[in-house]
């Protein structure tokens, strides 16, 4: 996990979250759209909606475990830097969304910025999988892609015409980046620290 983290910019790890753990998050991103007043389309806008997410007993849950999981490749990427929540957000895309460009979430090279990808469903190359490069991460339900800022990564296109891919992300590192959009609730910006010592 380490080595392909800071050898390729990203690393999987499947069975992050179960069956039922990723329901139930689905159930609460569906919650949050009907509460949220943020809702912002990045890098495309139609038919792939983000919207931040709210810290519940469930997300919190998941968020400890997720860094917990990946603590000795982030202590080594973060070094003696503290990070921040930065992101606590979903993705939802649809059918007739249209693939992103590739791009970078920020370019500064001391620039320090991980987000984890959590697939709430199975995804299938035809869903809109998540590119990193042009490798689509079509990946089972509950597996997660931690990713570092600096590496080219794209939405693609979903040409089904019913199935959509929800995705649970969440964003570590430095809340004052320039080039990153930050999709956090406005109570939760600069609340949230992590330590790796």
């Amino acid at each position: 996990m380490m080595s392909d983290f800071f050898d390729k910019g990203y690393s999987i790890t499947k069975d992050i979250l179960t069956k039922e753990e990723c329901i139930s998050v689905f159930k609460q991103i569906l919650c949050d759209w009907q509460t949220g007043d943020s809702f912002s389309n990045i890098h495309s806008s139609d038919f792939r909606i983000h919207c931040p997410v709210q810290i519940t007993d469930l997300t919190k849950t998941i968020v400890q475990r997720v860094v917990e999981t990946h603590k000795n490749t982030l202590k080594d990427f973060f070094d003696d830097v503290d990070p921040w929540l930065v992101e606590l957000s979903s993705i939802c895309v649809f059918p007739n969304a249209e693939s992103q460009h590739l791009h970078r979430d920020q370019s500064d090279p001391d620039g320090k910025l991980v987000t984890f990808f959590i697939n709430l469903l199975d995804v299938e190359d035809n869903i809109g999988p998540l590119l990193i490069g042009n490798t689509p991460m079509s990946l089972p339900q509950g597996s997660c892609v931690m990713m570092n800022s600096l590496t080219e990564h794209a939405g693609s296109s979903n040409s089904t015409h019913s199935n959509v891919r929800p995705v649970f992300y969440f964003s570590i590192g430095d809340p004052d980046l320039v080039g990153p959009t930050y999709s956090i609730a406005s109570i939760y910006k600069k609340k949230v620290r992590f330590t790796f010592k």
